[in-house]
């Protein structure tokens, strides 16, 4: 998934996975949550977000 503002969400998955797009939509919200809003962030920044780390940790394992 590529968003507006041209950031790339890459999820790897099993190949009889079915449609991820709503889990790919949640992840960039938790992106723009946790990292567009943090006024320490600039986007050519790496993402070093201990609370954006734990959130998509949190929802990846509750996807399996």
């Amino acid at each position: 998934m590529e968003s507006p503002s041209g950031i790339k969400i890459i999820l790897v998955t099993h190949p009889r996975t079915g449609d991820v797009r709503e889990s790919l939509k949640y992840i960039y919200n938790l992106y723009v949550e946790y990292v567009v809003k943090n006024p320490l962030y600039s986007p050519a920044m790496p993402i070093r977000s201990d609370p954006f780390n734990m959130a998509l940790d949190q929802y990846v394992r509750g996807l399996g």
